[in-house]
């Protein structure tokens, strides 16, 4: 539980400078859904360890890629490649995980 918390106050800090960090790096798209990836992915992961099922887990990763997909800003591939990228990372530090 205490790597879930850490986890979700980290998303939350780090998640407030996104915007200022990819308006300096000229728009740096990649970059922000990159991090914002590992943030989100990250703490369902941590939560799925303690707290939700595989079948929160899933539907929760399908939910947000939809819900992202269907906002006409992000109509370039850019957001689903910055994911898939931060899925593999995260895969990685959270082998059980069913995203």
């Amino acid at each position: 539980m205490t790597k879930a918390l850490i986890n979700i106050f980290s998303l939350i800090f780090f998640g407030s400078f996104m915007p200022v960090i990819a308006e300096n790096k000229d728009n740096d798209l990649y970059g922000y859904w990159y991090g914002f990836g590992i943030g989100s992915f990250g703490t369902i992961c941590a939560f799925q360890d303690d707290q939700l099922t595989k079948e929160d887990v899933i539907s929760f990763k399908e939910g947000m890629l939809e819900t992202l997909s269907n906002n006409p800003a992000n109509s370039t591939t850019t957001f689903q490649d910055a994911f898939y990228q931060a899925e593999k990372l995260v895969k990685e530090e959270y082998p059980d995980c069913e995203i």
